[in-house]
């Protein structure tokens, strides 16, 4: 295949065409996924917003609503005391601990939710359990949190357990939920993170996106520029000024 442009003739070679064809698909479809990525964390930071405006509904309004990501709610009720979880490889300031949950009755509802109670630290030896500060509370201020991905090992998770308080190495939703209802419980489809509390031994600062949308837009910007440079590289490479000329 041979095109001729002025004093040149551009002339792709199969492979490199291909080539080309292959990678500049790959560095698009990468952009478009930041550009996405970009979207839904601007859709969370407005969700936010939104709920911080708004008066926090009781849980049994939020289950037959559906509400969204990040509502805040007021549930009444008290913690199980058969059932505690602790899910690792939590970082917090740079030290490694657990996020530590609780089953929460709902006593409007009769609904059973997990509530994420907070962060602390992990004991240096693993097979140390921690000790755990006591979930007395009988009124819980927080959001719902709904985990967007399920981790790319759950098919391989299990829980551990001493007595009456579990360990699993990365939060699933049905993993946790199969093993409730073994022992009798079936909760909502939905987690609560509890509101900070400067009492409180857990640490509760919840990071609600993981990386700002401007990040995402600056890595899409990069993707498309690899586009770019690699169409410059493919004509340039394939161009030649034609004999005689």
């Amino acid at each position: 295949m041979k095109f001729r442009i002025g004093k040149f003739v551009f002339e792709p070679g199969l492979w490199s065409s291909l080539a080309a064809v292959l990678l500049m698909a790959c560095f698009l479809a990468l952009a478009s996924w930041q550009l996405d990525r970009a979207a839904e964390k601007r859709r969370i930071l407005l969700e936010q917003g939104a709920a911080n405006q708004a008066e926090p509904l009781q849980l049994a309004e939020a289950l037959e609503r559906q509400a969204p990501q990040l509502t805040r709610v007021t549930v009444n009720g008290h913690f199980v005391d058969d059932w505690q979880l602790l899910v690792e490889n939590q970082i917090e300031a740079g030290r490694r601990g657990y996020h530590l949950y609780g089953l929460f009755r709902d006593r409007q509802s009769g609904a059973d939710v997990l509530v994420n109670r907070g962060w602390l630290p992990a004991p240096p030896d693993r097979s140390r359990w921690p000790e755990l500060p006591a979930a007395d509370e009988t009124r819980l201020e927080a959001r719902i949190y709904r985990p967007a991905e399920r981790p790319f090992n759950a098919e391989n998770l299990s829980l551990e357990n001493r007595e009456s308080v579990y360990r699993i190495a990365a939060f699933d939703l049905p993993v946790i939920a199969a093993n409730l209802q073994k022992i009798g419980y079936h909760i909502a489809p939905l987690t609560l993170r509890q509101a900070a509390d400067p009492d409180s031994p857990l640490v509760r600062n919840w990071q609600w996106i993981n990386m700002p949308p401007e990040k995402h837009l600056a890595y899409a910007a990069q993707w498309f520029a690899f586009a770019l440079v690699l169409l410059i590289l493919y004509l340039w490479l394939n161009c030649r000024r034609e004999e005689g000329q």
